[in-house]
């Protein structure tokens, strides 16, 4: 039983994890796009531009801070992968459960809201 609280806790704190993620990356990709000296076209600036407004530390620390929380929610997936092969119909449905759950509570939250007039990509 303990097992399976486990794995269901797990499986929503990878959502919670994962919306975070997503949620940051489309801001990392909001404050690379405003980056341009031409606010109107954002993303559509050439690329040089958008890079040479950014000092290379702040891109060796947004591809830093990406890297490792991709390492971190790869680790999540695997180890509940590799729970779920075990073949255990109750941990099997505890991490689909898990996921049920995390995805209602942290669903909404993976994306900033709109902004009026700017898309990102």
């Amino acid at each position: 039983m303990g097992a399976w609280f486990a794995i269901f806790a797990l499986a929503i704190v990878y959502e919670g994890l994962s919306a975070a993620y997503n949620r940051a990356d489309a801001l990392w990709w909001a404050r690379y796009c405003s980056a341009s000296s031409d606010i109107e076209s954002g993303c559509g600036a050439p690329k040089a531009a958008r890079l040479a407004a950014m000092t290379s530390l702040q891109l060796i620390a947004m591809d830093i801070a990406r890297g490792l929380s991709r390492v971190v929610l790869g680790g999540l997936a695997y180890l509940l992968m590799m729970s779920v092969m075990t073949f255990n119909l109750g941990i099997f449905f505890a991490a689909i459960a898990g996921f049920g759950v995390g995805s209602a509570l942290f669903g909404r939250r993976s994306s900033p809201p709109p902004t009026a007039g700017k898309t990102l990509p």
